[in-house]
């Protein structure tokens, strides 16, 4: 995690496409991490007068974009995981966020939850049903229908969502 936030870091100011950046965070776990290990990223830029989010899904479980009138739809777009393969290639996703839309990115220790029965469409259901909440209630609904999916089962690794709503 150290070595893919220093690569992130290192090229984020950088006005390259995502693509590119992302083929450079790449090369740079390929140097640095042992040839067994890999990540996944999801990386996006958000222009706020426009509210277009260009992203590159490299391998992470799909963020879902629930939408104000509760259609929702995955964001992966991209392609593989980071620091394997030599020649890898990513491609650029777009979406525009209305008024009312609500983003949730997910951490990877989601995804045992989702194989549990927290699908993509079970966490639009609860967005849509926390809609009306704060941001907070809608991260506090998320991490409870995460840890009822994994029921007795607990993960050791963390449930972590990023809630992005863009204001009606």
């Amino acid at each position: 995690m150290a070595a893919l936030r220093a690569a992130v870091r290192a090229l984020w100011f950088e006005t390259a496409p995502l693509p590119e950046l992302v083929s450079r965070i790449s090369d740079n776990l390929r140097q640095t991490l042992p040839s067994n290990r890999y990540a996944t990223l999801f990386l996006a830029r958000l222009a706020p007068d426009t509210a277009e989010l260009r992203y590159v899904n490299a391998g992470h479980a799909a963020p879902v974009l629930v939408r104000a009138d509760g259609s929702h739809e995955r964001l992966d777009v991209g392609g593989t995981i980071l620091g394997g393969l030599l020649d890898a290639e990513w491609s650029e996703g777009r979406a525009v966020l209305a008024p009312g839309d609500i983003l949730v990115v997910l951490s990877d220790g989601v995804v045992d939850a989702m194989s549990s029965g927290l699908t993509p469409e079970a966490v639009a259901a609860t967005v849509g049903e926390s809609r009306q909440a704060p941001v907070s209630g809608i991260l506090a609904a998320l991490q409870k229908a995460a840890d009822d999916a994994l029921g007795s089962e607990r993960s050791d690794d963390d449930h972590t969502f990023v809630v992005l709503r863009r204001r009606a």
